[in-house]
């Protein structure tokens, strides 16, 4: 039977001995049940403890592995760190060489596009000139330009003009002819 089972309470004043019988039995039942997991505990106890053993055991040998590979990782770490050291230093000059050739082809370029540049904005500064000129003639061709609108207008003017003087003149003119030829003036 199991130790939390819920259980009628029983009063006292219905005590039977059969019952109490039945409770006693199922009590000692109980207590042998009892007896017995603490039994197959003590075993399981016991087996665990043999595994604890072993675990520990193994757990010695893994440590005194890492012990011995940290020892050949340190002196192989130490090993690298003085070839890195001493590759690193060699690159390093070299570097610094191949540097120093580099500024003296940079600085030796920097004058050349610096002196051209100089002589393109000389350049630049003539064509400003020029062209400030040829503003001038272009402002001055303008003027004349209007001028010579100006006397065309005139002379469009003067043209209609002329020509609706001739086209007044014309009829008289035959007007004229025609009366000289009548009178056989002509």
């Amino acid at each position: 039977m199991r130790s939390n089972e819920a259980r009628i309470p029983i009063l006292e004043d219905q005590l039977d001995e059969n019952a109490m019988e039945a409770r006693i039995a199922r009590i000692e039942s109980d207590v042998a049940n009892i007896q017995q997991n603490l039994a197959t505990v003590q075993i399981d106890v016991g087996k665990l403890r043999d595994g604890l053993t072993a675990a520990n055991d193994a757990i010695a040998k893994v440590n005194n592995a890492i012990t011995t590979l940290d020892g050949k990782f340190s002196s192989a770490i130490a090993a690298l760190d003085g070839k890195f050291s001493s590759a690193i230093a060699a690159l390093d000059g070299k570097f610094s060489g191949a540097i120093t050739a580099l500024d003296g082809k940079v600085n030796t370029l920097a004058a050349t596009i610096n002196a051209r540049a100089d002589a393109t904005d000389k350049r630049i500064d003539a064509l400003d000139k020029r062209i400030d000129g040829l503003d001038a003639k272009i402002t001055a061709t303008n003027g004349e330009i209007k001028e010579i609108r100006s006397a065309m207008a005139d002379f469009k003017a003067m043209q209609k003009a002329t020509l609706w003087l001739l086209a007044a003149v014309g009829p008289l003119i035959t007007l004229g002819i025609t009366v000289a030829k009548a009178l056989h003036w002509i």
